[in-house]
């Protein structure tokens, strides 16, 4: 079996176990909704540094993001024709009370997942 197809199956295990609906914004240089990109709610894993928050993914999934306080992490191959920039805007839609986090920056290695660093605010 290829190795990549053995690993895009065992991430859509790993990540479809534990998604949730997160509302995407995109917002320009100034933080405001940017007209020229639409809004969408994508399928993600919106990791935390707070202990209730923390989801346990197994072995190394989150190795490369271990320094950030928050991540996302989705399957890039559902959504292909998404690109985050400064500013843009993210908020799990299913938590009452969740801030919104902006994306900081992305820092993925895997070939199916994308995870990208997020700061609150």
């Amino acid at each position: 079996m290829d190795w990549r197809a053995l690993e895009a199956f065992t991430d859509r295990i790993i990540l479809d176990a534990n998604l949730e609906t997160i509302r995407f914004v995109p917002r320009d240089n100034d933080g405001r909704p940017d007209p020229s990109r639409q809004a969408e709610d994508i399928s993600a894993v919106l990791y935390g540094s707070d202990p209730d928050e923390i989801v346990t993914l197994g072995g190394g999934f989150f190795a490369s993001i271990a320094a950030a306080q928050w991540a996302l992490a989705y399957n890039r191959l559902d959504y292909p024709h998404l690109t985050f920039k400064k500013y843009d805007g993210f908020r799990a839609v299913d938590r009452p009370g969740q801030p919104w986090f902006t994306f900081k920056r992305s820092n993925s290695q895997s070939a199916s997942i994308a995870v990208i660093q997020l700061s609150i605010g």
